[in-house]
């Protein structure tokens, strides 16, 4: 009665009053409970609230072995409040731990400087876009993209300029790529960017990057991209033969003259 908040000297231990004093949210598994010790024979545990203190109460539940008639059960109540605050701590904490981590696996997927998906993120998502190609005869096209005579920025105004520009040309791309592509940082002034179409929506993509690089309002000399592509689809999508032939179409870019998109 003092667990349950009667008033002293009056208990009124019908079952709806009982029931009333149970968490709405709680009763469900409080009545299964019952239910096991009453018409199975099985001894159960619940930890349940009440519905207005806020307090939790454990009781467990079992049938009385003087009755064979299956309403008659005991039972036994005792506060529960103190022990379920501290696990209600631990989980709190335990939850934020999980979100920790799941933000620190993030992190190791961004490129700190740009803030596109790094080459561990690129390679992971490249592997699983091969193995639903093959299952769902999709498309995968790989765009690399090189900053032209980086080398030559770098020399002339410095690395931290030349960060500077890295980031804007990063901006561009992620700008002018679709919201189902991957754009990601490969290292140095290289890019790269997953794209799951074929190859003449994968140009316009290519081409929209290469130009919105060079329309860029640069602040020390314009800037532009020269962009290798391949596009595979289903059976055909090779992660190696991408990246090689991606490969060979941007040397062909940068020597025909730069600032270019070529299609293997």
């Amino acid at each position: 009665a003092q667990l349950m908040g009667w008033p002293q000297g009056s208990v009124h231990a019908d079952f709806d009053s009982v029931l009333d004093f149970v968490h709405v949210d709680d009763r469900a598994d409080f009545l299964y409970a019952i239910g096991r010790a009453t018409n199975l024979g099985t001894p159960d545990r619940h930890v349940f609230r009440l519905r207005s203190s806020g307090r939790w109460l454990i009781t467990a539940f079992d049938r009385d072995p003087a009755h064979d008639s299956a309403v008659h059960f005991i039972g036994m109540l005792r506060d529960h409040s103190a022990q379920r605050a501290v696990e209600l701590e631990v989980e709190m904490h335990q939850n934020h731990l999980e979100t920790l981590v799941k933000d620190l696996r993030k992190s190791n997927r961004v490129d700190v400087l740009t803030g596109l998906a790094n080459r561990m993120a690129l390679n992971e998502t490249l592997r699983t876009a091969t193995t639903n190609a093959h299952a769902r005869n999709e498309w995968v096209s790989l765009l690399i993209i090189d900053v032209d005579f980086f080398k030559s920025f770098n020399d002339t105004f410095g690395h931290v300029e030349g960060d500077v520009a890295l980031r804007q040309v990063a901006n561009e791309i992620a700008r002018s790529t679709r919201g189902n592509d991957l754009a990601a940082r490969f290292g140095g002034e290289e890019f790269c960017v997953l794209c799951f179409a074929g190859s003449e929506l994968t140009a316009k993509v290519a081409e929209r990057i290469r130009n919105a690089v060079e329309q860029s309002s640069w602040a020390k000399r314009s800037v532009t991209v020269s962009i290798g592509v391949c596009c595979l689809q289903g059976a055909n999508v090779d992660e190696r033969v991408l990246f090689q032939q991606a490969d060979a179409a941007l040397y062909l870019a940068k020597d025909t003259g730069r600032n270019r998109v070529v299609v293997a």
